[in-house]
């Protein structure tokens, strides 16, 4: 393990995860590096025959996770159950003192009837585009008989989040609201790939981010096969989905419902970043640590002073951050009592669209250069509790260790995971992350060539599997 791994150990000590006995009476999964990183100190010599014993644990949570699998698009069947799910009481640890008493409250997730996402799977068959959406932490691909993309080059997972159960202690799992995805080739272009991660808020905020999804990735293919100015098109689609999802999926279910979204074009060396709300891209180095990440976004908060001015100049009320770990969020009343949504920009929200809460997106232009080793995508449920900086630090480090980007994601969100475990308890926010190794991706052109015909086709699965 590399001392750039290593330092996390004080990141995510996990203060009561102490026995064995108790991470298997809560089902939580870990890789080898998450082993490594959290349990290293204290297990001693007895680590290795530890490791062994959880990959046991997580194989027959796995098993469990095939047995209980319905149908991905249905929004009455039963969930399964995440490696990562808590069932148990959780320990509780004495860095949770410093977490706002309403945080938890603040952040929960309203568990109503949503609309089916059944009806949003359309899109065009014919194009030679290869779409995959991330799949939640812990389940198996079993669509097809190989992967849409070289694990090694490309790792993309969603992990739903936990919150209290309202009828007895430990925790329940939350409807997973982030969306992950892939597409290559782009736009019928094999020097173009395109990466989203859109996380949805509200009661309908897991139909807005798959919806928005779709559309982001049917409408920019089809702008970019008629125009050659990305930044355009990225602009004009990002404003032409929000336009349209009250007719997509209803006035309702947009109106106090939405969801974040960050996208990149990627073309040879060049790349293009558009994004609303708080889910983040950054770039790292994976051979030196010495050098400092790249943020290709930059969140839209509220009490940014020029979101901020644009918010109160359209009649909107922002109430600063409570506490530094907080947000500050848009009120439609000056009591702030309606609304209360923690970010600048975003797609839906339709009852404070009046109020300076835009879906404009920013955009950057990039050109990747050698030390640019790899490319993530995440969702604010990696940055509650990590840094830009300690993100690329994770990854470089696993890719350091020659890891795939695959496992290198696995290990990201595990960490991630277990800090909302260690700093918040029984609540934990969806969590997704995209991993691309720049350093491998033209070997993605052959890999792309030699895939059966039959896996050249659109995918729209929810985020329990594909």
């Amino acid at each position: 393990m590399t001392p750039e791994l290593e330092q996390y150990k004080m990141k995510a000590d996990c203060d009561g995860l102490v026995s064995l006995d108790e991470l298997k009476s809560e089902s939580i999964s870990f890789s080898d590096d998450a082993v490594s990183i959290l349990l290293n100190d204290f297990l001693g010599d007895v680590a290795e025959k530890i490791s062994e014993e959880l990959r046991t644990v997580r194989a027959k949570v796995d098993r469990t996770n095939a047995t209980l699998l319905t149908s991905p698009l249905s929004v009455t069947a039963p969930r399964p159950t995440s490696p990562l799910s808590v069932t148990a009481p959780l320990p509780t640890s004495p860095l949770q003192k410093r977490v706002h008493a309403g945080f938890r409250e603040r952040r929960l997730s309203v568990k109503k009837a949503r609309l089916p996402l059944d009806a949003h799977q359309g899109n065009d068959t014919s194009s030679t585009d290869m779409f995959c959406q991330a799949r939640e932490l812990g389940t198996t691909s079993s669509a097809c008989a190989r992967p849409l993309f070289p694990r090694h080059i490309v790792g993309m997972f969603s992990c739903h989040g936990v919150e209290p159960s309202p009828n007895a202690e430990g925790t329940v799992s939350k409807i997973n609201q982030d969306r992950g995805s892939f597409t290559y080739p782009f736009a019928d272009d094999e020097n173009q790939a395109l990466f989203c991660v859109f996380d949805g808020h509200g009661k309908c905020g897991d139909v807005v981010s798959h919806v928005v999804m779709l559309e982001m990735q049917k409408r920019l293919a089809a702008a970019l096969r008629e125009s050659d100015d990305p930044s355009d098109v990225l602009e004009r689609v990002f404003i032409e989905i929000d336009e349209a999802l009250p007719q997509l999926i209803g006035s309702n279910a947009c109106e106090n419902s939405g969801t974040t979204g960050v996208v990149v074009l990627l073309r040879g060396t060049h790349c293009w970043v558009a994004h609303v709300g708080d889910s983040r891209v950054v770039v790292g180095s994976s051979w030196s640590s010495r050098l400092p990440v790249k943020e290709l976004s930059h969140d839209h908060k509220c009490d940014d002073p020029i979101e901020r001015a644009r918010i109160i100049a359209a009649g909107g009320f922002v109430r600063p951050r409570p506490a530094p770990d907080l947000s500050a969020r848009v009120y439609s009343d000056a009591a702030m009592t309606r609304v209360g949504l923690a970010m600048s920009r975003s797609f839906g929200d339709y009852c404070v669209k009046d109020l300076g809460v835009i879906c404009e997106p920013t955009i950057a232009e990039f050109e990747l250069i050698n030390e640019d080793s790899f490319l993530v995508l995440a969702s604010d449920g990696v940055y509650e509790f990590l840094s830009s900086q300690e993100v690329a630090d994770i990854v470089g480090a696993a890719l350091g260790e020659n890891s795939s980007a695959e496992a290198a994601c696995v290990t990201l969100i595990e960490l991630a995971a277990l800090l909302w475990r260690r700093e918040v308890g029984d609540y934990r926010d969806d969590i997704t992350a995209i991993v691309v190794r720049l350093d491998s991706f033209g070997f993605m052109r052959k890999e792309a060539k030699e895939a059966p015909r039959g896996n050249r086709v659109l995918l729209a699965a929810a985020s329990y599997g594909v």
